[in-house]
């Protein structure tokens, strides 16, 4: 039924006869064997998310010699293995490499610490901290890692995409994706309903749960969500683009999209556009995007305003626009923004985004790219941009360092990002299905994706380490990219290890129906007694908060010969 929706609202989806399909394949082979050969430097990218010591987000505390359980999850296979290494402080006390099976595989896995260092010998007591470092042979060209099969890559009808790159967070690596529309069919699965899925860098669900709408009345129009992002400090930034002569609203979320959102920019920021020919009234920004640069107080909020003039078919907004935030996190009640980029104008100020802005990012030096969405074959204007960072003069840029896409090449971008290292730009084609990555420098083409024929993208983004995802309107369905080539990445565990003393007993004495010890070991911790007649099963006979180095502990004598111990309490 998807399907068939989608093929009713996406006439331009072309039928590709055999024929076709073949000069394609060979054209696609020609295209990866000439990729290969060029000297644009991308590579595959494992990497470890979602650490756990022992199933805990906590830092663990462990006796001298007893084991530790470290968790992570893969995004793709560690081809070429992991290395989890134990550190004192900068000086690596054990070194635990894994070449095949657990350790290495897509998804969850588990390396378990024995307490030794490389000598065999149990640590001190101390702290210790753990990272890991993922290693891949890589692939010869871009390879798709997730699995449409997957339940966690399915959603409806997508407009959204982003991932954590904050690897100081227990959340690195989480995908979000909006979903703009319900199901009609059915709402079983998280992808049916109107929201934010979660997922981790797997795209399996995150713990708290796959699916919230965040308690916000999203429109599920198809515009409401609208585009997501990210910030460097957490927060993700989600558009509710409904409305026709004026929309962008910017609502902010939690990692677990809780309901203590806020609203960060809304109609009171939406700056007038001209007069609305039929009533006279007021017509405001139709706000796309957004983009997010900064953190906390110096967080600023970027959009594209897509107005324009359907018969002349020319901008008629503020370009791209933004707005800094105050302290409490949000735009100040009718702060208008600024222009950063004029759209339009007559010369000698003409801009040389001649028609509107539809997308934006900007890259980690202030570099600001856009994409104008044209669905013509034959439009030969110019559809992807760079402009410079803002100088903060007050006077808009006009002139892009590059522009790109006359006649039909980038016919439909609908979303863009640039990666981490300001290298490699994305852009998602609504029109063909496609995802093309341009040089970020240049903005020559490093390589065209194409999964299906005809489908549409409406939305693409960038991992911490250089991974490519789109979201898929038509096959409702997200994805993820490894570039080809060798890499290894690594993380930090954001806990520690405590490991303390071992807890001693001294030689029970009998004092009429109890026995008599002193328990020595670390203060503030708890130990439980046990006792067992044979050394293989242990019952506990009590529990003690160790507040002093060493206290009396006295348990009930057995009738029959009886061993005992003190462990840490679990």
């Amino acid at each position: 039924m998807k399907r068939l929706q989608s093929a009713m609202k996406c006439l331009h989806a072309s039928v590709v006869s055999p024929s076709r399909l073949a000069v394609h394949r060979i054209f696609a082979l020609f295209l990866a064997i000439i990729f290969s050969l060029s000297t644009h430097r991308v590579r595959a990218n494992v990497y470890a998310t979602h650490i756990r010591l022992q199933n805990t987000t906590n830092s663990p505390f462990v006796g001298q010699g007893d084991a530790l359980a470290v968790s992570y999850i893969l995004n793709e296979p560690a081809s070429d293995g992991t290395v989890l290494e134990i550190s004192a402080g900068t000086n690596v006390v054990r070194t635990l490499e894994t070449f095949s099976g657990n350790g290495t595989l897509p998804g969850q896995n588990s390396v378990v610490w024995d307490g030794k260092d490389e000598f065999g010998e149990n640590v001190p007591p101390g702290l210790y901290s753990v990272r890991i470092t993922a290693k891949s042979v890589g692939y010869l060209d871009w390879t798709q890692i997730t699995q449409d099969s997957n339940p966690g890559n399915y959603v409806y009808e997508p407009r959204g995409i982003a991932v954590n790159c904050n690897s100081n967070s227990p959340y690195y690596g989480r995908v979000f994706v909006g979903n703009s529309f319900a199901n009609p069919g059915s709402l079983s699965a998280p992808g049916d309903r109107v929201g934010i899925l979660k997922l981790n860098a797997d795209a399996s669900p995150a713990d708290e749960g796959e699916f919230s709408d965040g308690g916000y009345p999203w429109a599920g129009d198809r515009f409401s969500p609208w585009k997501i992002e990210v910030s460097d400090d957490e927060k993700i930034y989600v558009n509710d683009w409904t409305g026709l002569n004026a929309a962008g609203v910017i609502i902010a979320f939690d990692q677990t999209v809780s309901t203590n959102y806020q609203i960060i920019l809304d109609s009171s920021n939406w700056p007038p556009v001209g007069l609305n020919p039929t009533n006279g009234a007021t017509n405001f920004a139709n706000l796309g995007g957004p983009a997010i640069t900064g953190i906390g107080t110096n967080t600023q909020i970027w959009m594209a305003d897509i107005s324009w003039d359907s018969d002349t078919n020319i901008a008629k907004g503020v370009g791209i626009r933004r707005w800094n935030v105050t302290t409490n996190g949000t735009v100040a009640n009718g702060d208008l923004g600024t222009t950063i980029v004029q759209a339009g104008g007559d010369e000698p100020y003409r801009s040389d985004i001649n028609l509107y802005p539809y997308d934006l990012s900007i890259d980690k030096n202030g570099k600001i790219y856009v994409i104008q969405y044209r669905a013509v074959p034959a439009d030969t204007a110019n559809k992807v941009f760079r402009f410079p960072a803002y100088d903060e003069s007050g006077n808009p840029q006009l002139v892009a360092e590059w522009k790109v896409g006359g006649s039909e090449y980038l016919v439909g971008a609908f979303g863009i990002a640039v990666n981490r290292s300001a290298t490699l730009v994305a852009v998602a084609l609504r029109e063909g299905g496609s995802v093309v990555v341009l040089d970020a420098e240049t903005g020559t083409n490093v390589t065209t994706i194409t999964v299906d024929l005809g489908h549409d993208r409406r939305d693409v983004a960038w991992d911490n380490v250089g991974n490519l995802y789109s979201v898929d309107n038509f096959g409702s369905i997200w994805r993820t990219f490894s570039p080809p080539g060798t890499n290894q990445a690594t993380t930090p565990a954001l806990q520690n290890i405590r490991v303390i003393e071992k807890p001693v007993l001294s030689a029970p004495l009998l004092d009429g129906s109890q026995f008599q010890c002193l328990l020595s070991g670390e203060t503030n911790f708890n130990y439980i007694i046990q006792s067992s007649g044979d050394l293989s099963t242990w019952t506990p006979v009590s529990t003690n908060f160790l507040s002093n180095p060493t206290q009396p502990i006295s348990v009930d004598a057995a009738s029959s010969e009886q061993f005992y111990r003190a462990l840490l309490a679990p």
